[in-house]
């Protein structure tokens, strides 16, 4: 006897976690549009968890680098992401002379620094 009182509770334990692990389409599409909201890109800025950056400023030494060429091809496709990249608030103009991402010439030009 004891064997069917064993059997009798494995099948009330397989019954139990095959509920607990049963989901409707709906549940797995409000899942994904979870995930989704939380992990693709959006059009504002937000915080990442768990994501740092430090850029160490102390050093009075100037980083002078030769500017990335942009292809004739991708230049519209760069002014726009620039002027979206200020309008964020990403980046800004800087009259300092520590290494910064965007910045601008003499000639009102603007120029990538690295």
């Amino acid at each position: 006897m004891p064997a069917l009182i064993d059997d009798q509770f494995d099948k009330e334990l397989e019954n139990k976690l095959m509920n607990d692990l049963a989901f409707t389409a709906d549940d797995i599409s409000q899942k994904i549009a979870r995930l989704k909201k939380e992990l693709l890109p959006s059009d504002t800025l937000q915080i990442i968890r768990g994501i740092t950056h430090v850029i160490d400023t102390t050093s009075d030494r100037k980083m002078i680098c030769k500017p990335y060429l942009v292809p004739e091809a991708l230049k519209q496709a760069t002014k726009t992401e620039l002027k979206r990249l200020k309008q964020t608030g990403i980046i800004r103009k800087s009259k300092d002379g520590l290494q910064v991402l965007h910045s601008q010439k003499f000639k009102r030009t603007e120029r990538f620094v690295c």
